[in-house]
C-alpha cells in the first residue's frame, strides 16, 4: 500500500478493477498542492504539473471544489481540484486529471449514428404523420367536399355525417345551419313572392281606375269617388309599406327600443280613443276593463311606448274588423294580479280561428282561407304585434276556443 498522508490506494484495487473512481488509472493524473498551489506529488512523470488559475484557486477554498478543462498537446483533460482536510496535515489541494479522449472516441462513433438516425426517424415520423393525417382528414375533405357541392337552389343536401364523435358534432352542427339557412331562405322567398303579391293588387287597382277615368269623361260627383277609391288604396299601399318596413327592421335587428316606465292601462286608453272612431263605423261595441285594485306600480312595465301603442294598435284593429256587423263587441282585459307581469286579453265575438290556422296566425301575409273574403287586408298586423311582444319579452299567443270568437293573451314583465 502507498501512504501519503490521510490518502490510501489500494494496489488491488488498482490491479483488479484499474481505475480510481470512474476514470481509467492508467491515463489520469492525481497531484497533491499546497495552499500557496506548489506541487507536492504527482502519480506519474508528466512534463508540466497540472494547472491552477488564481479563479479556480480561489473558487476551490470557497466551496471546497472546482472544475476546469486543460489541453496537452493533442489530448483534453478535465481536472477537479479538491480541498483536503486533515487533523493530521495542513490543508491540501487534491488534482485529478482525467483524459477525455474516451468521451471523444465514444462522440465519433456516435455522431454518425446521430447524423443518420434522427434524420431517418423524423423522416419516418412525417410519413407516417402524413399517412395518419391523411387518414383521420378524410372525414373533414368529404364533409368540405359536400358543402362546396352545395348550391343555393340545393339548400335541401346535407353533409355527411361521420361516426367519429368531434367530426360527427360538427357535421351535424353544419346541416342544423343549413336547415335553417334553408328555412330563412324559403320564407325569404314565400315573403317577396306574398309582398310583391300584395303590392300588385293596390297599384293594379289603382292603374285600372286611372285608365278608365282617362277614357272616359266622368261628372264630379263620379271624379270624386275615383279620388277616393284611389286614396284608399294608396293608403292601404302606404301602410303595408310601412308595415313592411317596420317588420325589416324587426328582423335585420336595426331597431334601437326606447325603454322607459310605461302606464299600462293609460298606454291602452290611447289606443281605444284612436281607435272609436273605427269601431263607431263598424257598428262594434267596444268595452275596456281595468284592474281597480291596481296601484299605479303595479300598472307599470318598462317598454317602448310607441311599440306597445302599435301592439295594441293592432291587436284591436283586427279585433274590430273581423267582428260580425252588426252586434259586433270587442273588451279588453288588463289584469295586474301577477307580481311580476300585467296581462292583456283583447277579446272578439268574431267567427273564430280554426285549430288548423293557428300555428301560422302570426306569420307574414297569412290570413287563412276563411278569412280572407270577410274583409281586406294584407296579414302583417299580427305578425308586427307578435314581434314587438318577443322584443318586450312577452309571448302573446292565441288561446284556444270551443266557439266563435278570438282572444289573444300576452303578458308584460314589469321588469
Amino acid at each position: 500500500m502507498n501512504f501519503l498522508g490521510g490518502l490510501v490506494l489500494k494496489r488491488e484495487a488498482i490491479i483488479e478493477e484499474n481505475k480510481i473512481f470512474p476514470f481509467p488509472l492508467g491515463q489520469s493524473i492525481v497531484q497533491f498542492r499546497t495552499m500557496n498551489g506548489n506541487v507536492l506529488l504527482t502519480s506519474r512523470r508528466f512534463e508540466h504539473a497540472l494547472p491552477i488559475s488564481p479563479q479556480i484557486l480561489e473558487t476551490t477554498m470557497q466551496h471546497g471544489f472546482a472544475f476546469e478543462t486543460y489541453r496537452v498537446g493533442p489530448s483534453q483533460y478535465r481536472i477537479i481540484s479538491y480541498l483536503v482536510k486533515k487533523d493530521q496535515l495542513p490543508p491540501l489541494i487534491l488534482q485529478v486529471a482525467a483524459p477525455l479522449a474516451l468521451v471523444e472516441a465514444e462522440r465519433h462513433r456516435i455522431l454518425p449514428l446521430i447524423w443518420i438516425l434522427i434524420p431517418l426517424a423524423l423522416a419516418t415520423a412525417g410519413v407516417l404523420g402524413l399517412l395518419l393525417s391523411t387518414r383521420a382528414l378524410k372525414p373533414v375533405y368529404r364533409i368540405i367536399d359536400s358543402a362546396r357541392a352545395i348550391k343555393p337552389e340545393e339548400l335541401s343536401a346535407r353533409v355527411p355525417v361521420p361516426e367519429e364523435t368531434e367530426l360527427k358534432e360538427l357535421a351535424l352542427t353544419l346541416n342544423d345551419l343549413l336547415s335553417r339557412l334553408q328555412m330563412a331562405f324559403d320564407s325569404q322567398e314565400r315573403f317577396i313572392a306574398d309582398a310583391s303579391h300584395q303590392l300588385k293588387t293596390p297599384l293594379a287597382i289603382i292603374r285600372g281606375e286611372l285608365d278608365v277615368f282617362r277614357k272616359v269623361d266622368r261628372s264630379p260627383e263620379e271624379s270624386r269617388e275615383l279620388l277616393a277609391s284611389i286614396s284608399q288604396e294608396t293608403n292601404q299601399l302606404s301602410k303595408m309599406v310601412d308595415d313592411l318596413l317596420l317588420l325589416a327592421r324587426f328582423d335585420s335587428g336595426a331597431w334601437q327600443p326606447n325603454f322607459s316606465k310605461i302606464r299600462v292601462d293609460e298606454a291602452l286608453l290611447e289606443t281605444f280613443a284612436q281607435l272609436n272612431r273605427l269601431a263607431t263605423e263598424k257598428n262594434v261595441e267596444m268595452e275596456i276593463s281595468l284592474d281597480s285594485n291596481a296601484s299605479e306600480n303595479e300598472l307599470e312595465v318598462m317598454g317602448d311606448a310607441d311599440l306597445l301603442r302599435a301592439l295594441f294598435f293592432n291587436l284591436i284593429e283586427n279585433a274590430i274588423k273581423y267582428s260580425p256587423k252588426p252586434g259586433g263587441r270587442v273588451r279588453v282585459e288588463l289584469e295586474a294580479t301577477s307580481p311580476t307581469a300585467v296581462n292583456v286579453r283583447v277579446i272578439d265575438n268574431g267567427p273564430g280561428i280554426p285549430p288548423e290556422d293557428a300555428e301560422r296566425v302570426f306569420d307574414r301575409f297569412y290570413r287563412g282561407s276563411h278569412r280572407q273574403h270577410l274583409i281586406a287586408g294584407v296579414g302583417l298586423g299580427l305578425s308586427i304585434a307578435f314581434r314587438i311582444a318577443k322584443l318586450h319579452r312577452a309571448k302573446l299567443e292565441l288561446e284556444p276556443s270551443q266557439g266563435p270568437g278570438t282572444t289573444f293573451k300576452f303578458s308584460l314583465p314589469r321588469h
